[in-house]
């Protein structure tokens, strides 16, 4: 509490003006997903972003307030949710998945957006460039081709004779055409078939896996899409059904049961992108701020999976995993 003598002292000095701001500031920040708020949300990857915010001082419910929306798989309504989040006049808007992040930009120009999850944000149209993306959109990247040819690779050192597998994919995500493209032009390389199979909803997903089987693929890539990440369990269970390996973008559907994960952490993303917002709500412009690509990429291996579709799994594949799950 100020005293009086301490508030003379303050107006003399010239000091009230930034204590009453310190006091009051009560910074606004938008969330925009593309998925299902997951239940519980404190176990989800998009849970480290207000502990890392926390961390440097902007605590919920003292000086930051989270406004969360959820498109809940239908990338339609992304546009009326950034729309909401603009009409609120949040101080930054913090959005996972390439989808979210064109919505948002789309809805405003001028306040700043920090992006997770992001395929490839220079071919979208997101950004200029890594280094000076301009405009009013920075964040993470997540490289998803080459992620994806390295899924194959372990697919392949893991199931005999493999010469065939299906590509599940959102087409709804711009960054999934560059990702197919990518993984066309490695699997083309090493003799190997793709089927790419569409999947925009949950029923769409047991439709594609349907399809898999009915193709008698030998092994199944789910793209890195933030839509079919909140149906994990649902999709590991699927693959466990029909007895077909399958290889993942993130380590969270390792740990429900999927055969092995490979790319980069989101969780890890999440804790990042509270750095960048921090900067913003300390005056720094998002085209100032280069955009991070992924330099370090976690494997997991489940070995029950492995063990359960009878799949030897190499030594040296093994030692190179981060994660061993059994």
């Amino acid at each position: 509490m100020i005293t009086r003598r301490g508030l003379l002292a303050a107006i003399a000095l010239g000091a009230l003006p930034a204590f009453a701001q310190q006091r009051s500031k009560l910074w606004r920040i938008g969330v925009l997903i593309s998925r299902f708020r997951p239940e519980p949300m404190e176990r989800d990857a998009m849970a480290q972003f207000p502990r890392a915010m926390a961390s440097v001082g902007h605590r919920e419910h003292t000086n930051a307030q989270y406004e969360w929306r959820f498109a809940k798989d239908d990338y339609r309504s992304l546009p009326d949710l950034a729309t909401q989040l603009v009409r609120l006049n949040v101080d930054v808007i913090l959005t996972e998945g390439t989808p979210a992040t064109g919505a948002a930009k789309q809805a405003t120009e001028t306040i700043p957006i920090v992006m997770v999850g992001s395929g490839d944000p220079v071919g979208t149209g997101l950004i200029k460039t890594l280094a000076q993306p301009g405009g009013n959109v920075t964040g993470l990247s997540q490289i998803g081709g080459d992620v994806t040819a390295k899924q194959l690779d372990l697919l392949l050192s893991m199931v005999p004779r493999l010469n065939h597998v299906a590509y599940v994919v959102n087409p709804n995500s711009a960054a999934s055409v560059p990702i197919l493209k990518n993984l066309q032009a490695a699997a083309r390389k090493i003799g190997i078939g793709v089927t790419p199979l569409e999947a925009r909803s949950l029923a769409e997903i047991d439709s594609a896996f349907a399809a898999a089987k009915k193709a008698r693929v030998g092994a199944i890539l789910v793209a890195n899409d933030l839509m079919a990440l909140g149906h994990r369990t649902h999709i590991v269970a699927l693959a466990a059904k029909n007895r077909t390996p399958a290889a993942y973008g993130y380590v969270e559907y390792a740990e429900a049961g999927g055969l092995l994960s490979y790319g980069q952490s989101l969780a890890e993303q999440y804790r990042r992108a509270a750095a960048y917002v921090d900067k913003i709500l300390k005056g720094a412009k998002p085209a100032d701020l280069p955009v991070e690509q992924a330099s370090t990429f976690e494997l997991a291996i489940n070995l029950k999976t492995a063990k359960a579709l009878g799949l030897k799994v190499p030594s040296a594949t093994l030692q190179r995993a981060d994660r061993v799950i059994e």
